[in-house]
């Protein structure tokens, strides 16, 4: 697995636009706390919730 920092070099070098690092970890934050592995299924369980 790449690190955050290998992810934003390679992303750079491709022109690739990059999330703020605090977007990314709460994303991966929300991830593990709801115990998803995908970031479509984690919004589709957020929306229900509300």
């Amino acid at each position: 697995m790449l690190t955050l920092e290998e992810l934003e070099q390679d992303a750079l070098q491709r022109h690739i636009p990059v999330m703020q690092k605090e977007g990314i970890l709460f994303l991966i934050e929300q991830l593990q706390k709801n115990k998803q592995l995908h970031v479509l299924k984690l919004v589709q369980q957020l929306v229900i919730q509300r």
